[in-house]
């Protein structure tokens, strides 16, 4: 039998009932960052995920099967960038965790919220173009390039909200995993660097809760935040 192929389980007299994982030499994708490589038509669509999806549909995916996340997104990084705002002492972010936090997604967030915001108006192309097509069809004696401006600038339009919505999206969900991970490191690198003789004073269950809970809690708030300055636009 194959030394890279082990079965997992079941029936030994039914070969049909044997699921077999491949235990191969790791892709050579997952040791680059997938979005960061591809061009900006793949980015913009969202082509560079193909790979993963295409491998998904013949194998069974493996820990090892997965591809870098981009530099900004990993967990060093955004420690640092947290830690670099919340020990700034010429800065209001200075031992101030709301202000840090703050920081961090300012610039991410009003992106996410401006693309968001553009999907929303874009919304109401389509009534208005639509109405214009209509007057068309009731009036067949106006005949010109007009008609066929109105349908392809509907097309454009709806195919541009979902652009915006979608890039919108992503960006909220990536930088809400930033704040996610930037306090729970300063939280582990804190508690890692506390002295013997505090350590006695430290209670677990606050660390895990402040680890956990409260970080969850910025997590579902920046996911949130994004939508509150957009939704009056819808």
């Amino acid at each position: 039998m194959d030394p890279n192929k082990i079965p997992l389980l079941s029936n030994p007299h039914n070969p049909e009932d044997v699921k077999i994982k491949i235990q191969g030499p790791p892709h050579k994708y997952t040791e680059v960052s997938l979005e960061e490589k591809a061009n900006c038509f793949s980015k913009l669509f969202f082509f560079w995920t193909n790979t993963m999806i295409n491998y998904g549909t013949k194998h069974t995916f493996q820990e090892e099967d997965l591809f870098e996340i981009r530099k900004d997104q990993k967990f060093a990084y955004c420690r640092d960038n947290f830690v670099k705002h919340y020990n700034n002492s010429s800065s209001k972010t200075f031992h101030n965790v709301k202000s840090s936090m703050y920081a961090v997604m300012k610039s991410p967030l009003v992106f996410a919220s401006t693309l968001l915001i553009i999907s929303s108006l874009l919304q109401l192309a389509g009534p208005l173009l639509l109405q214009e097509i209509l007057n068309w069809m009731i009036t067949p004696s106006i005949r010109n390039w007009r008609d066929w401006a109105y349908a392809s600038a509907m097309f454009a339009a709806f195919l541009i909200k979902a652009i915006m919505n979608q890039q919108g999206l992503h960006h909220v969900i990536s930088f809400s995993l930033k704040n996610l991970v930037s306090p729970q490191s300063a939280i582990f690198e804190k508690i890692l660097n506390i002295k013997s003789a505090a350590r006695g004073y430290v209670d677990t269950g606050k660390i895990v809760n402040l680890a956990t809970v409260d970080c969850l809690g910025i997590y579902r708030f920046s996911t949130m935040a994004s939508y509150v300055i957009a939704c009056p636009f819808v």
